[in-house]
Order: C-alpha cells, then sequence, then structure tokens
C-alpha cells in the first residue's frame, strides 16, 4: 500500500509539473510570444493555429526573424459613381519570415506568406483567380511538400467556408503558380450577397543555394502578382513558364495588382 502511495504521489507531482508546461503553449501564448519577436497582429490573425503553432516551435529552435510586410491594393472600377478616388477592393500582403540557423548569421530559410483581403460584397465574379510568386533561382530553390494555399469565406464575421490546397498549379526553379478557389456560398437576395467577405493565405518555404549570410549589403526580390478573373462566363487564370520564372496568362476580362518583398543579405557575417 505505501508502494502505491508512493507512486500515485509522484504521479501527482509530474502532473502538476506538466498542466503549467501545456498551459505555456497555448496558442493565444504562442501568439503573444511571436508579437513580442516582432509579429505583427494583423499577420497573426490571417494564418491558421497551426502556422503559428508552427512558427512557434521554429522560433525556440532557431533565431527567427519577421521582416516586416508590404501590401498593394486592388481596385476594380476606374471611378466611383460620383468621380472620387474609388475604395481598394482587395488588399494584397506579402510576408517575408527568416530563420537563421544556430550559428545565428547565415540562413537557414525563408517561409514566404502571402494574404489576400477582399472587401466585404466583392469579387462579384468568381471564379478562379491566380497568384504567381518568382525568385532569383541562382540564390534560392523551394519544395513544393511545403506549399500550403487555404481560401475562405465569412458571412459577416462568421467563418462558413474553407479550401486548402496542399499543391502548386505551376511549379519552376524560380518561381511557382497557384489558383484561388472561392467557397461557394448561398445564392442570396442582393443584400446578402453584399455580406459575404473572402480572403486567404498561402504559405511555402525558400533554401538557399548556398551559404547565404545575414546583412545589408545585398538584396534580392521576391515578385508577386494577383491577377482578378472578371469574365462572366468562362476564363479562369492560367499560368505559363518563361525560363525558369512562371507567368499569369490571363483571361480576357481580368485586374491585376503586384507586390514584392526585398531579402537582404551580405557576403560575410553582418550581424
Amino acid at each position: 500500500m505505501k508502494k502505491f502511495l508512493s507512486i500515485l504521489l509522484v504521479f501527482s507531482i509530474m502532473v502538476t509539473m506538466i498542466i503549467p508546461s501545456l498551459a505555456a503553449t497555448t496558442i493565444s501564448t504562442q501568439a503573444a510570444h511571436l508579437q513580442e519577436l516582432g509579429f505583427s497582429q494583423e499577420f497573426l490573425e490571417s494564418i491558421t493555429d497551426e502556422d503559428v503553432n508552427y512558427l512557434y516551435e521554429k522560433s525556440q529552435a532557431y533565431t527567427l526573424r519577421y521582416e516586416g510586410e508590404t501590401s498593394a491594393f486592388l481596385y476594380t472600377d476606374d471611378v466611383s459613381t460620383y468621380g472620387t478616388i474609388p475604395r481598394a477592393d482587395m488588399k494584397l500582403n506579402v510576408y517575408p519570415i527568416s530563420t537563421l540557423n544556430r550559428d545565428g548569421y547565415t540562413y537557414k530559410e525563408i517561409d514566404i506568406y502571402i494574404t489576400y483581403d477582399w472587401t466585404t460584397g466583392h469579387p462579384a465574379m468568381r471564379r478562379e483567380d491566380g497568384v504567381s510568386v518568382n525568385w532569383d533561382a541562382s540564390l534560392f530553390y523551394t519544395s513544393e511538400s511545403t506549399f500550403k494555399s487555404t481560401d475562405r469565406a465569412y458571412f459577416i464575421d462568421t467563418l462558413i467556408d474553407s479550401k486548402t490546397t496542399p499543391d502548386a498549379s505551376a511549379l519552376a526553379q524560380g518561381g511557382l503558380g497557384y489558383n484561388i478557389n472561392f467557397p461557394r456560398v448561398g445564392m442570396g437576395e442582393d443584400d446578402l450577397q453584399l455580406k459575404y467577405t473572402f480572403s486567404g493565405t498561402a504559405s511555402f518555404t525558400l533554401y538557399p543555394t548556398d551559404t547565404m549570410y545575414a546583412g545589408n549589403n545585398k538584396g534580392t526580390s521576391i515578385n508577386v502578382e494577383y491577377c482578378h478573373s472578371k469574365t462572366p462566363i468562362a476564363g479562369s487564370v492560367q499560368f505559363g513558364y518563361k525560363g525558369v520564372s512562371v507567368s499569369i496568362s490571363p483571361p480576357l476580362m481580368y485586374d491585376s495588382v503586384a507586390s514584392n518583398c526585398v531579402i537582404k543579405y551580405g557576403e560575410y557575417a553582418d550581424v
């Protein structure tokens, strides 16, 4: 009996030690830790809990650097009804997140996150849009297994559907392309249609082709283009290849917007 009580006591102590440890790794706590590292709240709210956990775990093993964001805006109308400057219908964001090796001054990899947010009630045409991403193939390569894309639909503020695509639509040595697949929503009255909101996130990892030092005396651009199909009957965004890059083949009617982010690096350790 004494042996059983001793085992029970040890087990109870272990449980009391484990519970605080588990509480310390909740998603909200992980997100708070990433914010302390400089991650923006907007970015953390645009990714999944799985992504938050992935970045948190990396921050425990490596030096993780949030490199900020670049944004571009898509306008689907030239002028408003009253001739004033129109409000943007979609915001495109690019977020590079660098991971340094344990030495603290060479790049291990760079995660690229791309998000889009349409204003409520847009777009009117929801066929397959497309996004192309291109980089310097002499500096980086990617693995298709790291790619993931998720498209979401909200009614007012409630998530009603999401679609996750594990594969890129096009892949080359220096670029990739993927389609935006808008979740289907109800075909109700016009005033109900104006309450739907569409957004999405895609991510993949770039790896240096050779030793790449963190620094500021050189830079390379990751270029992103979003193409929105406005063709009413048929006409999705397709992809083509230009050398080692992926290009967009737009339908007859479309709007597009481009953005980029710059990765700074050096010829030697400079951190």
